[in-house]
C-alpha cells in the first residue's frame, strides 16, 4: 500500500514539530532550573546585579531574567513544580 507524499509529509512535519516542542521545553526548563536558586534566596527581591548575571551566564537574551522572575512570582503552581523538582 502506498502512501501519498502529502501523508509522508504530515508524518515527517509532526515529527519534527515534537522535535521542536522537546527542545523548547528543555531550554525553558533550564532556564527555570537555573532561576529558581536566584529567585528562592531573595524570595522574588532579586537585585539587578543578580538578574544581569544570569543573563550573562546563562547567554540569555536581555531582559530576559526579569520576565523569567516575574513569571515565578506570579505562579504559585510553577513555584510548587520547581521546588518538587529542585
Amino acid at each position: 500500500m502506498k502512501s501519498n507524499k502529502s501523508e509522508q509529509s504530515f508524518v515527517l512535519d509532526t515529527a519534527s514539530e515534537r522535535e521542536s516542542e522537546n527542545d523548547l521545553s528543555f531550554l525553558l526548563g533550564m532556564i527555570f532550573k537555573r532561576a529558581w536558586p536566584v529567585w528562592k534566596r531573595y524570595e522574588g527581591n532579586v537585585p539587578e546585579l543578580e538578574l544581569e548575571q544570569l543573563e550573562k551566564h546563562g547567554d540569555w537574551p536581555r531582559g530576559l531574567a526579569v520576565h523569567v522572575m516575574q513569571r515565578i512570582s506570579k505562579d504559585v503552581d510553577l513555584r510548587k513544580q520547581l521546588e518538587e523538582l529542585l
